[in-house]
């Protein structure tokens, strides 16, 4: 069958716009430690600075994408392409989107929204410079969408046989939390990089940003260790957020 027009996504919309807000303190905790690492100390007025400025800004346009993806998933739900077509075209949205919000994150004290940070990062390295690691974000969007929705239904599928005594949104709590803090776990390189990429695009005026001198860089300071900075505290959030978006989602 084509792929046909829905109305669908909304209520992912709502569910995603709400569950990001909750977790945006933990996000910029992550942003943070995957730039200067574990050793660091970050000024919570830092952070508080940063929270300030972007939660609203993060929370609505992360519903924006979510409800995108999920309009064009479902409206193609019966194809084998469906989660790579959402994945390409959300992508194309949410990059500049993603990196704009992680320079407001590492920099609160220069750059006040997304269009301040949008304007630095094109002023460094040119409107190219919004879509650094996009290609990194593909693959960790894909695989996370596809493994995480495949776990989140083995859980529930799971807890039905079993016949537990909890409700479909305390289902969908713990659903949410087991696949959300795993495949977050499984991810966090391509989200260490996008990390560093996005920063350096906001800060670097000399060069272009490169993702092989990137991944020298990182491995040359801690090995392999360094692409797993804030993967607890990625983890957490992740969890917290996907167990918060599909609780909403049941609820919705």
């Amino acid at each position: 069958m084509a792929c046909r027009i829905s109305d669908n996504g909304w209520k992912e919309g709502v569910a995603r716009t709400m569950s990001q807000a909750c977790t945006y303190m933990m996000d910029v905790q992550k942003s943070l430690i995957q730039i200067h690492g574990k050793q660091t100390h970050i000024p919570f007025s830092h952070i508080i600075n940063a929270f300030q400025k972007g939660v609203l800004q993060s929370s609505l346009t992360a519903g924006c994408v979510y409800g995108t993806y999920f309009h064009i998933y479902k409206s193609c739900n019966d194809q084998p392409y469906a989660n790579a077509l959402a994945t390409f075209v959300t992508s194309l949205l949410k990059i500049p989107i993603s990196n704009s919000m992680r320079l407001i994150q590492l920099t609160p004290h220069e750059t006040t929204n997304l269009i301040s940070a949008g304007r630095k990062i094109i002023k460094n390295q040119g409107v190219r410079g919004l879509y650094n690691g996009y290609g990194l974000s593909f693959i960790e969007d894909f695989i996370e969408m596809e493994l995480r929705d495949r776990l989140f239904q083995w859980v529930e599928l799971w807890c039905i046989q079993q016949k537990l005594p909890i409700r479909q949104h305390e289902i969908g709590f713990i659903g949410g939390a087991i696949a959300g803090a795993s495949v977050a776990f499984l991810t966090t390189p391509f989200d260490t990089l996008r990390c560093h990429l996005a920063y350096q695009s906001g800060t670097i005026t000399q060069q272009k940003v490169n993702v092989l001198y990137t991944i020298s860089t990182l491995l040359s300071q801690q090995g392999c260790q360094s692409f797993y900075r804030g993967a607890n505290i990625r983890a957490t959030s992740t969890g917290i957020r996907m167990a918060l978006f599909y609780m909403f989602m049941k609820v919705l």
